[in-house]
């Protein structure tokens, strides 16, 4: 689609505005004349009321030297100001405000940030035009919707003066044709989220006299403020925070370019961001500061959402998608009900009656121009992946792929434009990608959604793919891997993250799914992959190993996938939400017979559920965890000649070496979770039996017996000699001792205890009690006191001391460990104080067993260690009294 635009190359000379909250300028500049002249911020105090006077002739303000874009608003540049003329049936209408960055300095934001974005709606009163922000937090039924309305009212954003009237156009806003209509126009015609518009495009300057003048004057407003906009009210101002860019300073902005469509207008700003005075550099005078300045190029759109909004979808927890949430009050409904519709793009059947059918408009993803040429192809495919799923909700082709246009086929079309769907690349040394969206609150509809790939999530999964499927993939020997290798790891991120563009959330229940024979069978994994959804982070098949015959390792599109995916796009022929809600617990209720279709994400259950797991796969956890251990060993064993090259520096060395020491740890601390665990699923009333199930007494201590005989004992296929002298010129055993405290302390956690009471309350005599339970870490933690001549390295009495720590803790003489975060801080001080007796108990205990240990220790730093747990034991207990 073409669009009129034209480039602004001079800066925009014009006064801070108040209303805006941008910091004062610093240097005095012209302000343009005008009847109603905008006042500096330092001339009227916050509170002044600025009355608009009668609105000036139309020429004396849209003059001879205007350049004229028409489309959604018919868009004015005179000289420096910038005016938009409103049309009568824009005002009222909802419309979609949003910014990102397009370009940024110094590395403070990056190209695709998304700013925020919002429902506006103009507003006319008197000689003003008000720019109010839209909420749809609350919805009332006919009889409630004037009490709802009492308590949400919009906020007004911005106020502009009605500097002129329109002429009257030559068009019928009606929305009927008088003649026919060009087909360059009529391809203009489109709204942001693909839906027709009743406004029409603004007709050519010369009249038409066969078209019937109307009677609408259209208000018109020096809207340059709006096109510079930083103010929290307009966009999401923390990503541009104080560790971000910083404060506005309008003197050094300026609009560069003003696109108008039909349906619309995309705006390119470059504002110049003062971060604020920093410390005088080491040795220089103290009067001398350093005063950053930092610039962006932001873009922003202003689109006419869907006449007609789409119908919302009722949000099921058993089914994981992002959610507009809102309160409905209804009169058939005693009290408020809270409510949330499910977020996903509108497709529409072309043949509503097919069992499948191509859609109306495809799902299309445009891959930015910035993507490198060699990870274009892997990056489509991963959009692709996703038609099984929709072809199982009923559509044919229902997303597609596509190379952006270049300049010479489109040279309008911008990347940052909020109706296209877009995978960026961004240059900065990130390891991460995301897929967020921009949706319209009224429904849910997904209207567009801007991938980002940053740079280095290259060498994040060319590392992590090494150290946990490499010992088993014949491919992989050295770094860098294969463009085989990475492009398939990258096809799998780029599913992932338009599996997030589509609604869906992470699904980590499913890293559970698979048995650990399927995952080492070559029949099963190289077909279905590691995880029943392509949602959780399973990454890397780290249970296969050498000589199972496995070939694919990574993620693909699941039964979990395939599910959702029907669940939230199927047309089900209602024109209500309420009218849909039986036939989808009917599809929500296959989870009670199929497992692999279960959901668990990111909420509070997720924390002890041991069936939801991150970074690890296998429904048997501690073989799981065993054999992908395994796998780390071995890649540890060749980490020197996998990255290291004649003449470079050991960079890719260390960094695998810190991914092995975090990857073990993310696969030992999924025992710790079997622990007290509770398994959920998540059953509505009459579909299934008990939502919550307890971990059972034998799995308890068959996670105990390993994480004490195996996870802590110290990993000296860690420690080799050979990396550590390469990488580590001090504390060089630290990483892995951290890592091993780190691990005790998670089975030491006082949510840990609370979970074994829980048990015993539910079902008495069914498990361990907290006491026992601490008995048992500390026997196996302090197990070199059994030998008859103790000997403990310097990472067990690293991890002796840790667990004396937690026991003091727990007595109440110290400032308590904290747990998980606030969901269990409220209970910290009663976990505590039960606690106390049974870690006074434990103290005594292990002081009796040091003092029998003593006199036969021969190894000096393991005596010394040991007396100086017995004097802290003693100092604690003397104070207790004990």
């Amino acid at each position: 689609m073409r669009a009129q635009s034209f480039v602004v190359s001079k800066p925009v000379l014009m006064v801070c505005i108040a209303a805006i909250s941008l910091t004062a300028c610093s240097t005095a500049v012209k302000v343009p004349p005008a009847a109603n002249p905008v006042v500096p911020a330092a001339a009227a105090a916050p509170s002044a009321l600025m009355l608009p006077g009668e609105p000036r002739k139309y020429d004396t303000v849209i003059t001879k030297d205007a350049k004229t874009l028409r489309g959604l608003v018919v868009y004015h540049k005179v000289k420096e100001r910038h005016f938009f003329e409103l049309p009568e049936k824009l005002l009222g209408r909802d419309l979609l405000w949003s910014a990102e960055v397009a370009k940024a300095s110094n590395d403070a934001a990056f190209n695709g940030l998304p700013l925020g974005y919002k429902v506006v709606r103009f507003e006319r009163v008197d000689n003003r035009i008000l720019l109010r922000g839209v909420s749809f937090g609350k919805r009332g039924s006919d009889d409630l919707k004037a009490a709802t309305d009492a308590v949400d009212l919009a906020p007004i954003l911005m106020t502009f003066n009605v500097e002129a009237e329109g002429s009257e156009r030559s068009l019928d806003l009606r929305g009927e044709e008088k003649e026919p209509v060009a087909a360059d126009v009529k391809a203009a015609v489109v709204a942001g989220a693909g839906q027709s518009l009743s406004l029409a495009p603004a007709p050519p300057s010369k009249p038409d006299d066969k078209l019937p003048p109307t009677k609408e004057k259209w208000p018109v407003i020096d809207v340059t403020r709006l096109l510079l906009a930083t103010s929290n009210d307009l966009l999401d101002a923390r990503s541009l925070g104080p560790t971000g860019l910083g404060g506005a300073d309008l003197a050094r902005s300026l609009i560069n370019q003003v696109k108008v469509f039909a349906a619309n207008v995309e705006i390119r700003s470059t504002i110049t961001f003062v971060v604020g005075p920093m410390p005088p550099a080491p040795g220089s005078p103290p009067s001398m500061t350093v005063n950053p300045s930092r610039s962006a190029v932001l873009h922003y759109t202003l689109a006419a959402l869907p006449d007609e909004p789409m119908t919302g979808r009722y949000f099921d927890r058993r089914v994981g998608y992002f959610t507009e949430g809102f309160q409905e009050y209804s009169d058939s409904r005693n009290g408020a009900r809270y409510r949330e519709f499910i977020t996903r793009f509108r497709l529409e059947k072309r043949e509503p009656q097919a069992a499948l059918s191509e859609p109306v408009k495809p799902i299309t993803f445009y891959i930015a121009a910035e993507v490198p040429a060699k990870w274009r192809k892997y990056l489509k495919a991963g959009v692709e992946d996703w038609r099984a799923a929709f072809e199982q909700a009923g559509f044919k082709n229902a997303i597609v792929a596509k190379d952006a246009p270049g300049k010479s086929e489109d040279p309008d079309w911008d990347p940052e434009d909020a109706r296209y769907s877009v995978i960026r690349w961004v240059a900065q040394p990130v390891a991460n990608a995301m897929g967020p969206h921009v949706h319209d609150p009224r429904s849910g509809e997904v209207l567009s959604a801007h991938i980002i790939f940053w740079h280095d999530i290259l060498k994040f999964a060319e590392q992590l793919y090494f150290v946990q499927a490499g010992a088993a993939d014949p491919r992989v020997s050295t770094l860098p891997l294969s463009e085989e290798v990475i492009g398939e790891t990258l096809r799998y991120i780029a599913a992932h993250e338009v599996g997030h563009t589509l609604g869906l959330r992470h699904n980590h229940r499913a890293s559970s799914a698979y048995s650990v024979k399927d995952l080492r069978n070559p029949a099963f994994a190289n077909i279905h992959g590691t995880v029943a959804s392509i949602m959780a982070y399973g990454r890397f098949n780290s249970v296969a190993q050498p000589g199972d015959g496995v070939t694919s390792f990574v993620p693909r599109i699941g039964p979990y996938d395939l599910f959702a995916i029907e669940w939230g796009y199927k047309p089900l022929g209602k024109k209500l939400p309420a009218e849909e809600t039986s036939e989808l617990d009917a599809m929500s209720a296959r989870q009670v017979t199929d497992d692999r279709l279960a959901f668990g994400g990111e909420d509070t259950p997720a924390l002890f559920d041991p069936q939801v797991q991150t970074e690890s796969i296998g429904r048997e956890r501690i073989e799981a965890t065993r054999l992908s251990v395994a796998s780390l060993e071995r890649a540890a064993a060749r980490l020197i000649p996998a990255t290291t090259k004649l003449g470079e520096d050991y960079e890719d060395l260390r960094a695998t070496y810190d991914i092995l020491i975090r990857q073990r740890f993310d696969y030992l601390r999924s025992v710790v979770k079997l622990i007290g665990g509770v398994r959920e699923t998540r059953y509505l009333g009459g579909r299934g039996g008990d939502t919550f199930t307890r971990t059972t007494p034998k799995e308890q201590r068959e996670a105990i017996r390993y994480l004490l005989d195996e996870a802590l004992k110290t990993p000296q296929w860690l420690l080799a000699p050979d990396v550590l002298n390469r990488i580590q010129i001090f504390a060089v055993s630290s990483p892995v001792i951290n890592s091993q405290k780190n691990l005790l302390r998670e089975m030491l956690s006082p949510i840990r205890f609370r979970l074994l009471e829980d048990a015993e309350l539910v079902k008495p005599g069914s498990g361990l009690t907290a006491s026992q339970y601490m008995a048992l870490v500390q026997q196996g933690v302090f197990r070199e006191l059994e030998r008859n001549k103790p000997k403990v390295d310097i990472a067990r009495r690293e991890l002796q001391r840790t667990y004396l720590d937690q026991l003091i803790s727990f007595s109440g003489e110290t400032q308590r460990l904290t747990s998980v975060g606030a969901l269990v801080s409220s209970a910290q001080s009663e976990i505590a104080i039960d606690l106390r007796p049974a870690a006074i108990e434990a103290m005594k205990k292990l002081k009796t067993e040091i003092m029998r240990t003593r006199p036969r220790t021969v190894e000096q730093s393991t005596r010394l260690h040991l007396a100086q747990l017995e004097r802290e034991i003693e100092q604690i207990l003397k104070v207790r009294g004990s």
